[in-house]
């Protein structure tokens, strides 16, 4: 989403709210509530955390490639 929304020419202030944080955090309490093995637990962490670390690296290549800065590139914001 962040991606999409980025090369879509959307602002990166606005971009940075659509976070893969917040469904990370509903999957993380979904799955937790549910019992399992502590193999499933495992298999369940790295499939949710796998698809957000490809589509970073795919979004670095992308700028990589064509110069064009994603919200995976540009600095973090600072407080003063």
């Amino acid at each position: 989403m962040r991606f999409g929304l980025s090369i879509s020419g959307v602002d990166d202030n606005l971009t940075r709210y659509a976070s893969m944080t917040v469904a990370i955090a509903i999957a993380i309490l979904y799955f937790a509530s549910r019992p399992s093995q502590r193999r499933e637990r495992l298999i369940i962490s790295y499939l949710l955390v796998a698809p957000y670390m490809l589509v970073e690296t795919l979004s670095l290549g992308y700028t990589w490639r064509t110069g064009t800065t994603t919200i995976f590139h540009t600095p973090p914001i600072r407080s003063e």
